[in-house]
């Protein structure tokens, strides 16, 4: 079953003073920063996620970070192309697509400076071209020496 389906108890966890769980952080406190390139910095372990830096994200340096994480969201294939005037996306920004804009066309000139195609970076930041969104793979993102391991 993929994991966006699977049904667990929220986990209640301390945080300062009161109980959290991270989907509540994730809704009730990331979301509300109105930064939508938080969905690029937020893993949830499967392979169409984005990706784990391998240092904390910090005041010093989150603009960085999280410029740098968008980037190489929209580097991978598997969750952008741009191809005859349509825009192949990932579904993040179906998912969450009022995060990115009020509608397509804002949506697409806030994600115009990461793309890294020329061609589409000026499409998008004119709010034209055509959506369409890329399956989501569900999988567990896992090192190749794990996979490898699990099939001996």
């Amino acid at each position: 079953k993929p994991i966006n389906q699977i049904r667990t108890p929220p986990v209640q966890e301390s945080v300062a003073t009161s109980k959290s769980s991270l989907n509540d952080i994730e809704h009730k406190v990331l979301r509300k920063m109105s930064e939508p390139r938080i969905h690029f910095a937020i893993v949830c372990a499967s392979h169409s996620c984005p990706r784990l830096l391998n240092e904390a994200y910090s005041a010093k340096t989150f603009e960085k970070q999280l410029a740098a994480n968008t980037r190489h969201f929209f580097a991978n294939r598997e969750n952008f192309r741009y191809a005859n005037g349509t825009f192949y996306l990932s579904s993040v920004l179906k998912w969450f697509a009022k995060d990115f804009g009020a509608n397509q066309a804002a949506q697409l000139r806030s994600i115009a400076p990461y793309l890294p195609d020329r061609d589409a970076q000026r499409a998008a930041s004119a709010g034209s071209g055509r959506i369409s969104y890329l399956a989501y793979d569900w999988s567990l993102n896992e090192q190749p020496a794990a996979r490898a391991a699990r099939r001996r």
